[in-house]
């Protein structure tokens, strides 16, 4: 097993070698590439009607070197690929991901009623996107979309890994959108797990983001508590397009402390390029407040590449704070010095000293790689850099292999003593050893076997 030698970057840029510039543009002969543009970030969407945009634009020669998302338009000025990149290398997702976006590579073919979007993984492999190998949208006589279903590589309807077979949506006279979901049954289905608006009523501003988001229940009877406390989502964006504070409300339209945070405000600090770089929350009546996950406030650092390297929290008083479930602090991330690959995360407590994580057991995990950049190896260490067993399932080591297509194909598990995990004593995870990955031929993943 051959590893790929890394140090970290954190400071510096270098040069990549064009490895995949075009690999995308034999998968979409639909279209016609005309143009592209280099964003550091992409539009917030909540909802799949909205179009794929990018925001921050930055300039090719800094896209040479940093993480971005290169959109490619046909000479309609549609969207025919979004692809998430480190120079010209298509690399996985980071933090900079939004809760609709799954796989690096999304390419859109069009007809006069329908556009259809399949998925790719870093090497151009055909990947699902959240269980689905395709999204069919259907269009409207007016180009806008109205209905959206999920097929498999054998072109069968299914719900996607949140329950929904399909979307349907309605578009008023003021522009307003209706949006419920269905499973396969015909049922109501949120919008996704964790987060109970049902039929929602969706409100876009003038430059086309989603400023109001209003949940009106299962019978979309009109504006409706749900679970969390929450009716209402307004949100708030900045010139460069950067979303940058949700405000709850309740039905009676008052602010509301709700949804999962549990805030009634949550508010998003952005740097230049529009990464997060802070993020603090407050109470109905605008003071600061903690989050239904433990902090208060919490910061990061960014490098020269455009990679988070470090994320901390803040109690209350603005001083450094454990998180009381993790019981950490924050994390350090180093990576190669190309500012490609993650090699190291570790954790730290709130005087800066290195710490384990409270749930999980370990103070930091190694990557190792081969020369694609696969992560042939995690190895979970304690703070004097040993392997350790992670109390929760018992493993300090994981080992992956890969096929010629760079896709994983077989992951074992083992112990500190080199052993096959098999148990865990207290563990309350499914144990398993092994894990097979099988493809569809020519095709994403098909299912997993484990043993």
């Amino acid at each position: 097993m051959k590893f790929l030698q890394t140090t970290t970057c954190v400071l510096f840029l270098f040069a990549l070698a064009s490895i995949n510039a075009t690999a995308g543009d034999a998968h979409n002969a639909g279209s016609v590439p005309y143009r592209v543009a280099y964003f550091s970030q992409m539009v917030f969407r909540e909802s799949p009607i909205a179009d794929l945009r990018g925001a921050y634009p930055i300039s090719s020669e800094r896209a040479d070197t940093y993480k971005h998302y290169r959109f490619t338009y046909d000479h309609a000025d549609r969207v025919i690929e979004v692809a998430f990149r480190h120079g010209d290398q298509i690399q996985e997702l980071n933090i900079s991901r939004n809760a609709l976006v799954f796989t690096p590579v999304i390419q859109i073919e069009y007809t006069d009623n329908t556009e259809t979007r399949r998925f790719y993984d870093r090497f151009m492999n055909p990947a699902n996107s959240n269980g689905a190998f395709r999204e069919v949208y259907d269009l409207d006589q007016d180009g806008n979309r109205s209905a959206l279903h999920f097929q498999d590589f054998e072109g069968q309807s299914i719900e996607n890994d949140w329950g929904i077979s399909r979307y349907e949506w309605e578009i008023d006279d003021r522009g307003v959108v209706t949006e419920n979901r269905f499973n396969r049954a015909g049922e109501p289905v949120a919008i996704r797990p964790g987060f109970p608006f049902y039929c929602v009523k969706l409100f876009y501003d003038h430059r086309g983001f989603l400023a109001t988001m209003e949940n009106h229940g299962i019978q979309c009877a009109g504006l409706t508590d749900n679970a969390l406390n929450a009716a209402q989502d307004r949100l708030q964006y900045n010139p460069q397009g950067g979303f940058y504070a949700w405000n709850v409300y309740n039905a009676k339209q008052e602010r509301s402390v709700g949804n999962g945070p549990n805030v009634a405000r949550g508010i998003i600090v952005r740097d230049r390029l529009g990464h997060s770089i802070g993020e603090f929350y407050q109470d109905t009546d605008g003071q600061l407040m903690t989050n239904a996950y433990g902090w208060t406030d919490t910061k990061a650092i960014f490098d020269a590449c455009g990679n988070m390297i470090q994320r901390f929290n803040l109690g209350i008083d603005g001083k450094p704070a454990n998180n009381p479930m993790t019981g950490y602090s924050g994390y350090n991330i180093e990576f190669d010095e190309n500012g490609i690959y993650r090699r190291l995360l570790n954790y730290f407590d709130e005087t800066g000293l290195a710490t384990a994580h409270a749930q999980r057991g370990y103070h930091a995990v190694r990557t190792d790689r081969d020369e694609a950049g696969n992560a042939i190896r995690l190895s979970y260490l304690d703070r004097n850099g040993n392997p350790v067993n992670r109390t929760d399932n018992c493993v300090a080591r994981i080992d992956n292999s890969f096929d010629a297509k760079n896709r994983i194909v077989i992951s074992r598990r083992f112990n500190t003593a080199g052993e096959a995990v098999t148990s865990c004593q207290g563990s309350t995870d499914n144990i398993w050893h092994e894990t097979k990955y099988f493809y569809f031929e020519n095709g994403p993943l098909s299912h997993t076997e484990n043993r």
